[in-house]
């Protein structure tokens, strides 16, 4: 075991769970062991064979889908587009979601930045149907997330 002294000690970050914080319960975080037996792995600070840029680039030619469908975006877009759509921040989704207004059932494209002009052009081509712009967003009517989520899974987003 771990004395229990030294346990406030190893903890060089502030405990993230509100429980344990609040009873004043230790929290370690998960790269430091309890175990006195396992030492840390060293951090290696050498620069890149050769050097070469370390990435953590993504080769989406090996990465098959999860059952669920995700797939993790891609590092840059295949094609240079002036716009960008950003994820959502928890689940790392695609920002297309379906509103409900009235009677109808409208496709919304949310987390746009950039130029919002070239993502309505591009949809109201992909899709045959008129785009209604808004703020930081765009809504179609109609249903049309599997269209839209694989126009921007092609694109790489």
């Amino acid at each position: 075991g771990i004395d229990p002294g030294t346990m406030f000690a190893l903890r060089p970050i502030q405990c993230l769970s509100l429980s344990r914080s609040l009873y004043n319960i230790p929290c370690l975080p998960r790269h430091i062991s309890t175990d006195p037996n396992l030492s840390p792995s060293p951090i290696s600070t050498e620069p890149a064979i050769n050097n070469e840029v370390q990435t953590n680039a993504i080769n989406h030619h090996d990465i098959k889908p999860t059952p669920s469908g995700w797939v993790p975006p891609l590092d840059r877009p295949r094609r240079e587009v002036p716009f960008r759509i950003h994820r959502t921040q928890l689940g790392k989704n695609l920002p297309i979601y379906t509103e409900y207004k009235q009677k109808y059932v409208y496709t919304s494209v949310r987390k746009i930045d950039g130029d919002q002009e070239a993502v309505k052009k591009e949809l109201e081509e992909l899709l045959k149907k008129p785009v209604i712009q808004r703020a930081g967003s765009l809504l179609i009517r109609g249903n049309h997330i599997p269209a839209i989520r694989k126009w921007m899974l092609e694109i790489g987003f």
